[in-house]
């Protein structure tokens, strides 16, 4: 039931992660703020507030929650290229008969799927069993990590462990300080 500690392991996540872009997924209550009987009173602090902001503009970010869709919403829920879901939703199966028409046609042809595309490093960060699906999904494909928040021992899929969202905090300061500073260390080559 011990997980190792995502601070304590941060160099064998950075390590696992190389070559990919991270994408953070991030639980709500109980993982970015603390946890309270009233869950319409659970409120990021402003330091974590800041802190995810940050992290936010070097990886993308998504915070997963199960709370009520208007309560932390406003202002920040959109979907880039919303507006093209449904016509690619439409047009796909169309587009996917002609390719295979074409590939029957000419077979030294190949189909490479996903050719010139970021490889992508899930990390799952959450605290309770809702967050558990993503866990176990990480786990078995060995792609990404998830990280559980509790301060007691659980069974469950994650990889790693944070111990309250203050550690929570601490984590992803140091994480936007090590892409910090392999950018600018990038960008001075």
């Amino acid at each position: 039931l011990h997980h190792p500690s995502a601070l304590e392991m941060f160099e064998q996540i950075i390590d696992a992660s190389k070559g990919k872009q991270i994408v953070m997924f991030l639980d709500y209550d109980g993982t970015l703020s603390p946890i309270v009987d009233d869950p319409d009173r659970a409120f990021m602090s402003k330091q974590m507030r800041a802190t995810v902001r940050k992290l936010a503009r070097f990886f993308p970010t998504a915070i997963v929650s199960g709370s009520k869709y208007k309560k932390g919403s406003e202002g920040v829920v959109f979907q880039a290229g919303s507006e093209f879901l449904p016509m690619i939703d439409e047009k796909w199966s169309g587009l996917a008969q002609v390719v295979k028409s074409v590939l029957k046609e000419y077979p030294k042809l190949r189909l490479t799927r996903f050719a010139n595309c970021t490889d992508v490093f899930p990390v799952y960060i959450g605290d309770d069993r809702t967050d558990e699906d993503a866990f176990k999904v990480l786990r078995e494909r060995g792609q990404g990590f998830g990280i559980l928040v509790s301060k007691f021992p659980k069974d469950t899929s994650a990889s790693y462990s944070l111990q309250e969202p203050t550690q929570v905090m601490d984590f992803l300061q140091r994480l936007v300080e090590w892409k910090r500073v392999a950018f600018q260390g990038h960008s001075r080559v």
